[in-house]
């Protein structure tokens, strides 16, 4: 499981806004903290792919899932245009046994990184006594199912 505290920690971080390892506001989505997965890793898959999979396995451990969406449609016909949600909100809600948990999913590609904002609103979560984790495969979030459990 990847934590708040180990992105934060990462030494190479293109964002201009963190001082002393401390988030001290939102950046742009272009920069931000590598996820780092092992080359062993590395999945040709995209995104979506691997976020359905984690909602299959959510739901089939009794979870709550709600697939939070990068933009909404505004307006109709030739009007329609695309308005930005909140930046750096996790892919994924989930309410699991009592707990709120935001999962941000990633592609296991090279040079995949996890946004300023998606570290900034998973510190708000972490606050308001949340789980969250950034991860790029199954087992992290397995990981983090099972440390709920033991918190139990």
């Amino acid at each position: 499981m990847v934590s708040l505290k180990e992105i934060e920690a990462l030494p190479e971080s293109n964002s201009s806004t963190v001082k002393a390892g401390r988030l001290q506001s939102y950046t742009d989505s272009q920069k931000g903290y590598p996820l780092r997965p092992k080359e062993t890793e590395f999945r040709s898959v995209d995104e979506q792919v691997i976020q359905k999979e984690i909602i299959d396995y959510l739901r089939s451990r009794g979870a709550w899932v709600v697939k939070f969406p990068a933009v909404n449609l505004v307006g109709s016909g030739p009007n329609m245009t695309l308005a930005s949600t909140v930046r750096g909100v996790p892919d994924l809600l989930v309410c699991y046994r009592g707990r709120f948990l935001g999962i941000e999913v990633k592609a296991a590609r090279k040079g995949v990184r996890v946004s300023g904002e998606q570290v900034a609103q998973g510190e708000l979560i972490q606050k308001a006594g949340g789980w969250w984790i950034a991860t790029y495969n199954l087992e992290k979030v397995k990981e983090l199912l099972d440390s709920v459990d033991s918190s139990l």
